[in-house]
């Protein structure tokens, strides 16, 4: 870590020693105690689509979307899944495109088109 570190930073700065030093703390505290390898099992899988209408399943809740993000949509097991930021990335995706004005209308299935359109555009690439 400390030689990424100084091939970027000026030695000449002000901070320069200081910023090394706490590098050096840093890479002594997160030094690993072991390392094993290990065989892992994985199944990959994606959904047919991710915006549902709950009513689809023969319950009362017709007209009611149920949204799947992220790994749930389309992934790996946990061991070996995404990151919260690829989580982080799907909301903020599906907020950015999705019409969230209170308008009187019900928060139909409808109103998540632009999530489920750019969902199966990703897994058909």
């Amino acid at each position: 870590f400390r030689e990424a570190l100084e091939s970027i930073l000026d030695a000449a700065s002000p901070n320069a020693s200081a910023l090394l030093t706490a590098a050096d703390i840093f890479q002594q505290r997160i030094r690993s105690a072991e390392c094993t390898a290990r065989w892992v099992e994985a199944a990959f899988w994606s959904s047919d689509r991710v915006v549902c209408d709950l009513g689809d399943l023969g319950s009362a809740a017709a007209g009611c979307p149920f949204v799947v993000l992220g790994d749930a949509a389309c992934g790996k097991p946990f061991y070996t899944g995404t990151t919260l930021n690829g989580h982080l990335k799907d909301v903020a995706a599906m907020v950015d495109e999705t019409d969230w004005i209170h308008d009187g209308a019900s928060m139909a299935c409808s109103r998540f088109l632009p999530h489920e359109r750019r969902y199966q555009a990703e897994i058909h690439r």
